[in-house]
């Protein structure tokens, strides 16, 4: 009954920087993890990260990344799914919000 009443529930803080450390050194190209949330779904999390990647990347070139930072993710044992949102530099306002994202989507 206990894993009832944890649903949607924030992870600790500890766990979210661990997710976001795993991020951070997942690829050289990340300019920076912009938000990170996990929250219980079942006994395990459910992550969403939105990253910044380099405005001269391409759309393959952001997919493979957050498609392969998604499966790491999804690789810790605490972790049942997790969305990657990916932004380039240009479109990151911390004050404005992004005016454009892509989202990798796991269809496991």
């Amino acid at each position: 009954y206990t894993t009832l009443f944890r649903s949607g529930l924030s992870a600790d803080d500890e766990f979210i920087e661990d997710l976001v450390k795993l991020a951070q050194n997942h690829d050289d190209r990340i300019v920076s993890v912009d938000r990170t949330i996990a929250y219980f779904f079942g006994c395990k999390y459910n992550v969403e990260m939105d990253i910044i990647l380099p405005n001269d990347f391409t759309l393959e070139e952001g997919h493979d990344v957050g498609v392969s930072l998604q499966n790491e993710l999804e690789e810790v044992d605490e972790v049942a799914r997790a969305v990657v949102h990916v932004r380039s530099d240009d479109e990151y306002n911390p004050m404005c919000g992004a005016r454009a994202s892509i989202v990798i989507h796991s269809m496991l």
